[in-house]
């Protein structure tokens, strides 16, 4: 079993609430928030404990049930000015 960290004591300024199920195609991720002070890093990833965490089961097979994991790709991530940035 895969190591577990517990849950980051960050609070995400962008969530995205919905499970992702397509095992074919990208899926677009949106957000924007303005930065209240100069920042030098970019955390993307999952915020949450086990409880808190939506899980569904893409694929059922003898693996996935004894380890269970995912895997996400992430691209063309962009961080950039925008002005005005709307209330």
């Amino acid at each position: 079993m895969l190591p577990y960290f517990g849950k980051l004591d960050f609070r995400p300024q962008v969530n995205f609430e919905e499970v992702i199920s397509d095992t074919m195609r990208w899926i677009s991720i949106r957000g924007k928030f303005k930065a209240t002070s100069k920042s030098s890093y970019l955390l993307i990833g999952n915020f949450f404990d086990e409880a808190g965490t939506k899980k569904q089961v893409i694929q059922t097979n003898r693996q996935s049930r004894e380890h269970p994991v995912v895997f996400i790709l992430i691209d063309d991530v962009y961080v950039g000015e925008k002005e005005p940035f709307p209330n």
